[in-house]
């Protein structure tokens, strides 16, 4: 987003002819964001939205953002997995119905082998797969919230850490940052769940203007 902002301003754009793969990872993804980029950088390079924890040996997932401007604004969808990969949306024990809201988990052929002298870290983490039926069956616990799509496809909602429960309903941060990046004059957005009063929880939205 700061490059796509510092090319929407600058008096020459560079030549990015030779640019062929653009892989993006790390931040909830926007169509706004892609637009933007279009706009300012061109369209000659496919896009592709990346995820995959650390302890999962770097990506386990990806998304080939469709060529064209006819994307919503909304957040863009993590993909589906890489060869040798399995992604569950987990809620409960239980494989997440399409739509339903549950914690992403990553069987990989090349996890890591866990946290340095961290134990109970590493078993929380590294867990038995509650949908599998055989003890080495081994999953990683992302904490990312995720759904699947109709498609198929999965998208990460954010943090386990960032949804809270106001007024008795559960709101997650991903959903609320998601809506207001589409609000007119909204530029960049970070949404923080503050809890200094766990009794009354409340959300308080960062953000610039364009």
């Amino acid at each position: 987003r700061l490059i796509t902002e510092a090319l929407a301003t600058a008096d020459r754009a560079p030549d990015f002819s030779a640019l062929e793969n653009i892989l993006l990872a790390g931040e909830p993804l926007f169509g706004r964001d892609v637009r933007a980029w279009r706009q300012a950088a061109g369209d000659c390079a496919r896009l592709y939205n990346i995820y995959g924890p650390s302890e999962t040996t770097l990506a386990k997932l990806f998304h080939r953002i469709p060529d064209g401007d006819n994307l919503d604004d909304g957040m863009l969808p993590i993909g589906q997995p890489l060869p040798d990969t399995t992604a569950m949306v987990i809620k409960n024990d239980r494989l997440a119905a399409v739509g339903e809201i549950g914690e992403i988990c990553i069987r990989t052929a090349f996890p890591s082998l866990g946290y340095v002298n961290d134990v109970p870290a590493t078993r929380a983490a590294f867990v038995r797969n509650p949908v599998g039926d055989r003890d080495n069956d081994i999953v990683y616990r992302t904490g990312d919230l995720g759904r699947s799509r109709p498609d198929g496809t999965l998208e990460c909602l954010g943090r386990l850490d960032n949804q809270v429960k106001i007024a008795g309903n559960r709101v997650e941060g991903g959903d609320i940052e998601a809506a207001a990046r589409t609000a007119t004059g909204v530029g960049q957005c970070a949404i923080v769940i503050d809890r200094s009063n766990p009794m009354e929880p409340f959300v308080i939205c960062y953000f610039t203007t364009t």
